[in-house]
């Protein structure tokens, strides 16, 4: 199937297409596909891709992600993806993302991560993370952390933290 011809499913076709098809899919033809079809992906449709293909999405397709298709997706399926995808993912997607697809995650991906989808992360999300992937975080994007997770962060994590990340935490940040 060439990939430019994926340009031609809009999300209705995406959403009618079988599950199964999702398998046969490679990470050019899902490059392929028009950002706004994103959105007929649903969970079952990303649990039977490859995870091979999901190195193929970007961060405009990502952010057209319904949030109830985050359930999908696994710790393979996100390590497949580009770190520069990760810019894509928004707050209410991340909310929804099973805690252990988090350990997919590596420092580089992290720091894609934008500060206002780290708000949907939650205490178990954040502990399902690989310490290494922490250093990451920036003092760009830390901030957007919620204090719940703050609280919940242990001595390892604190310090895996890069340096320059701590400057955006606050006294909320410590309090419990």
């Amino acid at each position: 199937f060439d990939a430019a011809a994926m340009a031609g499913f809009d999300k209705d076709k995406v959403a009618a297409m079988d599950d199964s098809a999702m398998a046969g899919f490679d990470a050019a033809q899902v490059a392929g596909f028009d950002a706004a079809a994103i959105a007929g992906f649903d969970k079952d449709k990303v649990a039977a891709m490859d995870a091979a293909a999901m190195a193929g999405f970007d961060a405009a397709q990502v952010a057209g992600f319904d949030a109830a298709a985050m359930a999908g997706f696994d710790k393979d399926k996100v390590a497949a993806m580009d770190a520069a995808a990760m810019a894509g993912f928004e707050s209410e997607q991340l909310s929804e993302l099973p805690a252990a697809a988090f350990t997919g995650l590596d420092s580089e991906k992290m720091s894609n991560l934008d500060k206002k989808a780290l708000s949907g992360i939650s205490p178990d999300q954040f502990a399902a993370l690989d310490s290494s992937a922490l250093g990451g975080l920036k003092s760009e994007n830390l901030g957007g952390l919620a204090p719940d997770v703050f609280n919940s962060m242990s001595e390892e994590e604190f310090a895996s933290l890069d340096p320059s990340a701590v400057r955006e935490m606050k006294g909320e940040d410590f309090s419990k």
